[in-house]
């Protein structure tokens, strides 16, 4: 997430407060760098093996990391790579949200640019509620890379989370669906995320 030039680097304790890393537990760390401030897991990884950290950069961009998306799972007799569904749109959501509120609190404005990617998922296929693994195209490429999308300041007045719609729609379509059906309703609008994957 970019921001503008002028932004002043938060404190460590306001960074550790408002800029956790995705699906962080406790035990996080921070140190300066030369790119500005970094919050990371003090075991360097997470209970299950992933890695995750935020760099705060010194121009105002907020970068959230996390791995372990992609997982093996033994389904029909073989071993398939997979990418869990709710596990991605959880830390999609809440990882802009958290970068939002937390460049407001460092007293940043609105226009945001939100750019998202996913990495080293070659062959995975998406786990969809409600279909079958078997049904799934894997990705035929390592990375996907997202074309940015703008939050303005009159998007933050309403239902902000329908700006990122283009990009569920682009993973899903990677994947051989035509929407992000998940987060529509049976008349295709938009409605973001299910409460239980908040």
């Amino acid at each position: 997430m970019a921001q503008q030039q002028g932004f002043a680097l938060p404190s460590a304790e306001v960074a550790y407060q408002t800029f956790r890393p995705p699906a962080a537990s406790a035990g996080l760390e921070w140190f300066h760098n030369f790119e500005g401030l970094v919050i990371y897991s003090a075991s360097g990884q997470q209970a299950d093996g992933t890695t995750t950290y935020t760099q705060i950069f010194h121009t105002g961009a907020v970068e959230l990391v996390r791995g372990g998306y992609v997982f093996d799972r033994d389904f029909a007799g073989a071993t398939w790579r997979l990418i869990g569904t709710q596990a991605v749109m959880r830390d999609l959501f809440g990882s802009v949200a958290r970068a939002v509120i937390g460049l407001l609190k460092c007293g940043a404005e609105a226009p945001f640019v939100v750019m998202i990617s996913l990495l080293d998922a070659a062959g995975a296929r998406l786990t969809v509620t409600d279909h079958d693994l078997d049904e799934a195209r894997p990705l035929d490429r390592p990375d996907l890379l997202f074309a940015p999308v703008v939050v303005t300041a009159d998007d933050l007045q309403g239902h902000w989370s329908a700006r990122l719609a283009p990009i569920a729609d682009s993973l899903w379509n990677a994947f051989g669906y035509e929407t992000c059906h998940v987060l529509r309703d049976a008349s295709g609008t938009w409605t973001g995320l299910p409460g239980g994957w908040r």
